[in-house]
């Protein structure tokens, strides 16, 4: 047990070519709900997300990337603070709002950023304390349903996508003005069940014809994200800075075959892509060029990612993700894993280079599942061989992740942090 937190506490980094020359603006886009397996999709002749689709060949993809969790909140909180998610249906934004973890916004906030984050949803939604966790983990201000107008366009969830991308422009704006480099994160709603989003557009419209609501609710997303992308682009307001899009979880609802075994359906939840965009201005070949990642990725692994990109990487760190940059230009960290986590179907998974391994928790069976999640998957015993490594690993790392949070020993930024320690400015270094 000590030396697995001992690993999990450890600073476990990629290394970027050469660091960025000025600290570049942040803006992270939670997709609610994007599942990598609707990309590049043609429903009735119709392609769903045309815009997100081109925007791949001008990003980094990483194309085996997971979400850690299967809900919105626990995905956030491996985002924005690299740590496992616990196994329960309470997140620690909910259980955790009062404690101090190293998370994301305080980290560059320690560097001068200022952070920001604007959703659609009301910030107690489910009494999430999205807020207060927020607030007291770093980030300077949280626009939620209530900073919109009452006549606003929404639906079950909340703000429509149209109005809070308008909101996000409005915001990056008003940040963009300012003498300082910022951090600006918003999630999505439309792409929730029930689907529900307005038939302005003649192919949503025709969408609407087919039996599966969210693949029309995906290609409404795709548009006004086209329009928001487009027009913070051509307005140069997207100037010096780094677009990461993922979703927040993959797709809640089974498709396909719907048998406890099936592969997709154990799998799904957890098939958020990661999109990685670099204004031109930041650019340089030897730290950044368009290309798909095949290394084994997820959410816990942006904190490390960001804070290398902006050169605010502490020396030590609680985090249990890795600096990806090394990945924005050749192939690294080939033992990279994923963990995941949904107490909601009594599953936990570990992800490697050799595959998926799911396991329903106190079965004496799992799953092997195919990277891609393209072949049949095979059951093994939890004792078999061939098996059993992948076993001890991810029981290790269910039951110190979940020990960290109900005891509240994730490391704080009080009890550890040197204001001098590990911030560099990003210069170039001679090569």
């Amino acid at each position: 047990m000590q030396g697995v937190e001992a690993r999990l506490r450890r600073v476990r980094r990629g290394r970027l070519a050469r660091p960025v020359q000025r600290r570049p603006n942040i803006l992270v886009i939670f997709v609610e709900g994007l599942d990598r397996r609707f990309l590049g999709r043609t429903v009735r002749g119709i392609r769903v997300t045309p815009f997100l689709d081109r925007l791949r060949g001008e990003s980094v993809y990483f194309e085996h990337f997971f979400s850690n969790g299967a809900s919105t909140f626990h995905g956030l909180f491996a985002s924005f603070c690299s740590a496992l998610p616990r196994f329960s249906r309470l997140s620690p934004t909910r259980t955790h709002y009062g404690s101090d973890f190293l998370c994301l916004p305080e980290a560059l906030k320690r560097g001068g950023y200022r952070s920001e984050m604007v959703i659609g949803q009301s910030r107690e939604r489910g009494q999430s304390h999205l807020g207060l966790f927020m607030a007291r983990n770093g980030l300077d201000a949280l626009h939620d349903e209530g900073t919109f107008a009452p006549k606003t366009p929404r639906n079950r969830l909340g703000v429509l996508d149209s109005a809070l991308f308008d909101l996000v422009r409005s915001r990056v704006e008003t940040l963009h003005a300012a003498d300082r480099p910022f951090f600006l994160a918003t999630l999505t709603t439309s792409t929730h069940h029930p689907f529900a989003v307005p038939p302005d557009h003649p192919e949503v419209r025709a969408l609407r014809e087919q039996s599966d609501s969210y693949v029309t609710a995906l290609r409404y997303l795709d548009i006004e994200f086209e329009r928001f992308f487009s027009g913070l682009r051509r307005d140069g307001l997207l100037r010096n800075t780094v677009v990461l899009i993922l979703g927040d979880h993959g797709r809640h609802l089974r498709i396909g075959r719907t048998g406890r075994t099936d592969a997709e359906a154990m799998v799904g939840n957890f098939l958020a892509p990661l999109f990685v965009w670099m204004d031109a201005s930041l650019v340089d070949p030897t730290i950044f060029r368009p290309r798909t990642v095949s290394l084994v990725a997820s959410q816990v692994d942006l904190p490390p990612t960001i804070l290398s990109m902006t050169g605010l990487m502490p020396a030590l760190t609680p985090f249990v993700g890795r600096d990806l940059s090394c990945a924005f230009v050749r192939d690294c960290l080939a033992d990279n894993i994923a963990y995941l986590s949904n107490d909601g179907e009594n599953l936990l998974g570990l992800v490697d280079r050799d595959g998926i391994w799911m396991y329903p928790v106190r079965a004496q069976t799992g799953r092997e599942i195919d990277l891609g999640v393209t072949g049949a998957s095979r059951e093994r015993a939890v004792t078999d061989p061939q098996a059993a490594p992948r076993q001890q690993r991810l029981l290790s790392l269910y039951v110190t992740g979940n020990l960290l949070l109900v005891r509240n020993r994730l490391w704080s930024t009080r009890e550890f942090w040197d204001p001098g320690d590990g911030i560099t400015a990003p210069s170039r270094p001679t090569p």
